[in-house]
């Protein structure tokens, strides 16, 4: 997603905040997590999970990451591998959060109106400083800072002005809003990414057609690395950690489709 593209999103989430009332937005997230993700909205460990997923797509993919991506930094596979891991340890930092303050993912939602805005404070500011560490190593090989060069500081704002509005809607709105609103974001926009309630029916799927040796289900691919042709063990990683893929079977599986949106990658 090229810079013109994130403005006119951004453009069209500006006008649906204007013609939404509050009441009807959150509607709109409820039915989402049901309708598209197919969890219970109302269960704070489900709605954690993919408020993680919306952290990870705004914070991290919907910034330069694109452009770099875009430019040929990062490939396909790349991507995969980046985006569920940073999808996973902003999950870690989210559940910790939840046990700091004695909380259990069986428990409804509605126990973060106990909570002040100040409360979220540390947490954010936890996943703040991992995102934008320039010395964090990705699971592709480079630190943050290498791969970003020059840059740094433009992806580091884009994290303190999405972590800022983040906070001012649980000001504003309430923290059981803002982690509906995440989490909705989540659920849409990354139904094809690791964490996501799908990913296992998705891995499924795809792990089945990579052995269907019918003639118009087949297509051209390269040989497959040993991270690929061990089935078992591919599963496993899909399922468990894809960042720790290797990048020659990252970047097969993404050329197949895995892990890729219809429209993008």
């Amino acid at each position: 997603m090229n810079k013109d593209e994130r403005r006119r999103r951004a453009r069209i989430e500006a006008m649906l905040r204007k013609t939404l009332t509050p009441e009807l937005e959150e509607q709109v997230a409820v039915a989402s997590l049901r309708d598209r993700a197919g969890i219970d909205p109302d269960r704070l460990g489900p709605v954690t999970d993919l408020v993680a997923l919306g952290l990870a797509n705004s914070w991290w993919r919907n910034s330069c990451v694109e452009d770099w991506h875009a430019a040929g930094r990062l490939d396909d596979g790349d991507m995969l591998r980046i985006n569920s891991y940073t999808t996973h340890r902003i999950r870690q930092r989210l559940h910790g959060w939840l046990r700091e303050m004695g909380l259990d993912a069986l428990e409804t939602i509605e126990v973060l109106h106990d909570f002040a805005p100040e409360d979220f404070d540390p947490l954010l500011e936890r996943i703040y400083r991992w995102c934008v560490a320039p010395g964090r190593r990705l699971p592709t090989g480079p630190t943050l800072a290498e791969l970003a060069g020059c840059d740094l500081p433009a992806y580091a704002d884009h994290v303190d002005r999405a972590v800022g509005g983040f906070a001012e809607m649980i000001e504003d709105r309430g923290a059981r809003f803002a982690f509906l609103r995440a989490a909705a974001h989540g659920a849409l926009a990354c139904s094809r990414w690791w964490g996501h309630p799908t990913w296992p029916t998705l891995v499924e799927e795809f792990t089945d057609a990579l052995d269907d040796t019918r003639p118009e289900h087949s297509c051209v691919l390269p040989p497959e690395p040993a991270g690929v042709a061990d089935r078992s063990r591919l599963r496993e990683a899909l399922l468990e950690h894809p960042w720790q893929l290797d990048a020659e079977s990252a970047r097969l599986l993404t050329a197949t489709g895995l892990g890729r949106a219809p429209t993008s990658a």
